[in-house]
């Protein structure tokens, strides 16, 4: 029995002697240990968040340091992850709550404060843009072939929608993509769009008696690093079948020089196996062309014509669906040229 004392927090080694009454001496050592508050800065106490899943887990690191009993806790007393007699390991947050660490040695027992994590579904919709680029309509009556650019085709209520749209894909990974209305159907109901950007038709038949509506556009994107699966959507309006829309096939398909000499017209357009090729040139047919080009500009298909004036089949069972740019040259000059859309 003797004086007690108080050492500092920092602990330390410490040494006590003991001489008794004959002057006879004796002594012992101990290492007190460092108040383990000292440690707890290391624990990020506080709000967090909100943080999405998808970027989960997230890790706190613990003090590089052997303690007698260490724990870390979730609301307030579950006891997620425990060691004795070992240096703090690491933990990884997997969900939102409120959490503590606890360290205790030989003497004391410390509690951190509260880590408040917010976690949130974070849809990364920006990852991908859509951009319709062209909507239009075309009449329901079959088009007739090319002649005098002339047609008894009336459509007053009847249309097909036609949306051409631009997908940019920041990535990481691909990107599925649905269409859906309750107004009609659509062809493709679908796509998939890797990383980049690429462009897709998309024809929309409306229901009898359609006097406009909304189409979904349905994003489905899986997040590469969790295998967790986001979902977002954006809509936009079609209008209801325009009663302009008279002779439609002639006024949406055909292109006229502005003499009137030379003409173009896809029939169908969009297309999905094939579409012919009317055209008309101006004078000699001598060193005419068809040109098909990529929207990047390169050269698909390049077909002579011998006539001023006639129709070619064009084969697209080989075409990726996207848009096509139809160039009749004629003497080495672009005369006209017509966008042609592929849809599979």
């Amino acid at each position: 029995f003797g004086q007690t004392i108080t050492v500092p927090e920092g602990g330390g080694p410490y040494k006590v002697w003991y001489t008794d009454t004959f002057g006879c001496v004796n002594d012992t050592s101990i290492m007190v240990p460092r108040d383990p508050r000292l440690y707890l800065w290391v624990f990020p106490s506080g709000c967090y968040g909100p943080w999405c899943k998808s970027s989960l887990p997230r890790t706190i690191i613990g003090p590089i340091e052997p303690f007698d009993y260490w724990a870390y806790l979730m609301d307030p007393s579950t006891i997620v992850e425990s060691g004795f007699n070992t240096p703090v390991g690491s933990y990884s947050i997997t969900s939102p709550g409120d959490y503590q660490l606890i360290l205790q040695n030989t003497f004391c027992t410390d509690t951190s404060a509260i880590m408040d994590v917010s976690i949130v579904d974070c849809v990364p919709c920006k990852q991908i843009q859509f951009q319709p680029m062209q909507v239009y309509q075309t009449g329901c009556d079959p088009v007739p072939p090319l002649k005098g650019f002339k047609t008894t085709a009336t459509v007053d209520t009847c249309c097909h929608d036609y949306i051409i749209i631009r997908f940019t894909n920041a990535g990481p990974s691909g990107v599925g993509i649905s269409l859906s209305t309750t107004n009609g159907t659509l062809a493709p109901a679908g796509t998939f769009v890797p990383v980049g950007s690429m462009i897709d038709t998309f024809q929309f038949i409306p229901d009898p008696g359609f006097y406009g509506g909304t189409i979904v556009i349905t994003m489905t994107y899986t997040d590469p690093a969790t295998g967790q699966v986001f979902t977002c959507q954006q809509t936009f309006q079609i209008p209801p079948c325009n009663p302009k829309l008279k002779n439609a096939g002639n006024e949406n398909n055909t292109v006229k020089s502005v003499d009137g000499l030379s003409a173009i017209r896809l029939v169908p357009n969009p297309a999905q196996n094939s579409t012919r090729v009317d055209y008309q040139f101006n004078g000699d047919a001598a060193n005419s062309y068809i040109e098909v080009y990529d929207m990047m500009g390169r050269l698909i298909t390049k077909h002579a014509v011998s006539d001023t004036n006639g129709s070619w089949q064009l084969q697209l069972d080989s075409y990726t669906a996207g848009i096509y740019e139809v160039v009749l040259r004629q003497n080495g000059r672009s005369v006209l040229q017509s966008r042609l859309s592929v849809t599979h």
